[in-house]
């Protein structure tokens, strides 16, 4: 009995290191692989005028040794399936799909048929589900093809400038693959993703893209975006700053904590109250002497810098209701969880219609150093 255990306990472990060790397909060496690294998403016109699909992949390409450049790779076709047809007819390697870094979506494709490119995405079990995504302004392709010094490939460049974009102007970090499939159809829910453009041979973050359901609604520049984050994200980190001259600058660095408190009102509308307490250092003061030894100064400060960002705060509401009309902030999220799901309310429509009200709270954590521009006592 016992030597029949230990046969068959042979043969179980040579069937699982089998497995392991030959899992049935013929290893290729690198230099005969396309290994992708970002993808650009564009639409162009045929002859015929009809509108067509071009997906351009930049992989990696191994030549001599410790060597790596890139090739971009294009195919066009009247569906996506057919462009990676066209695309391997160029190619005299196999592609291994799934390990993209950046999916860039311009901003022609994010407006009409996102909902197609996240379904061929989502389709394939091999896909990198945690690469960055985002929107250019012009051609997608405009941005692979820059050169960044020291980086292998543009998306190299780009996936580090947004996971690191978080830590200035309020942004997150979910613009990930898995967040749009999570935020597209969520009620009360809305994508949004970094903009980013080539300019003066460099790819920078522009602003954001906003999303209605799968549609884009509404690209916003820089200043827009930090406002919109400040109030939509929780536990996310920038810069507050209060201007009274050139000379007179004095700003905080430091996070940022939102509470919104939703009610239903007379009339079935509904009422917002956002709560947005921000705690920060002191990075920069040509205004306030004696900050750190005067409380009078520092309360001062904590609610001059409070009141100013709440207008600019109001002030994007008022631009959110009545031009954007689309639910920036998520607070059809917060009314959805407290009042019932599954209703088929227009969240962006019904939050253009609600009343909004704000309040930021500002506190001084540390003073640094103290401030070169007063002399001491």
């Amino acid at each position: 009995m016992l030597k029949r255990y230990l046969i068959l306990m042979i043969v179980v472990i040579c069937i699982v290191l089998y497995i392991v060790l030959n899992p049935g397909n013929i290893p290729v060496p690198a230099e005969n692989i396309d290994i992708p690294t970002g993808v650009a998403v564009d639409q162009v016109k045929s002859t015929e005028g009809s509108k067509m699909y071009k997906i351009s992949i930049d992989v990696y390409t191994f030549g001599k040794k410790d060597q790596i450049t890139n090739m971009i790779i294009s195919g066009t076709g009247l569906n996506m399936p057919a462009t990676r047809e066209a695309r391997q007819l160029k190619s005299n390697h196999r592609f291994i799909y799934g390990l993209q870094k950046v999916i860039i979506f311009s901003e022609e494709v994010a407006r009409s048929s996102f909902r197609q490119s996240l379904d061929m995405l989502f389709s394939n079990q091999f896909i990198n589900d945690m690469g960055w995504l985002a929107v250019s302004k012009g051609r997608a392709l405009d941005i692979l093809t820059v050169k960044v010094d020291e980086y292998p490939t543009s998306a190299d460049f780009i996936e580090g400038l947004i996971q690191f974009n978080r830590d200035q102007n309020f942004y997150s970090d979910n613009y990930k693959l898995l967040d749009s499939y999570v935020r597209i159809d969520s009620e009360g829910r809305n994508l949004v993703l970094p903009c980013i453009e080539a300019r003066d041979n460099r790819v920078q973050v522009c602003g954001a893209a906003v999303f209605d359901k799968d549609k884009l609604a509404v690209m916003l520049n820089l200043q827009e975006t930090k406002i919109m984050n400040f109030l939509r994200e929780n536990n996310s980190r920038g810069i507050l700053t209060q201007e009274k001259g050139i000379d007179k600058v004095a700003s905080l660095y430091g996070s940022s904590k939102r509470k919104i408190k939703c009610q239903k009102t007379d009339g079935n509308k509904y009422k917002f109250n956002i709560d947005v307490e921000f705690k920060g250092d002191v990075l920069t003061n040509n205004i306030y002497d004696k900050l750190q030894k005067k409380p009078d100064q520092i309360e001062a400060f904590q609610k001059s810098i409070a009141q100013e960002t709440e207008e600019k705060c109001k002030e994007f509401i008022e631009k959110m209701q009545k031009e954007f009309k689309v639910d920036c902030l998520e607070l059809g999220r917060v009314a959805a969880a407290k009042y019932g799901r599954g209703t088929g309310a227009d969240w962006s429509k019904i939050i253009s219609e609600s009343e909004i009200n704000i309040s930021v709270k500002v506190k001084v954590d540390r003073f640094g150093r103290g401030s070169y521009n007063f002399k001491a006592d």
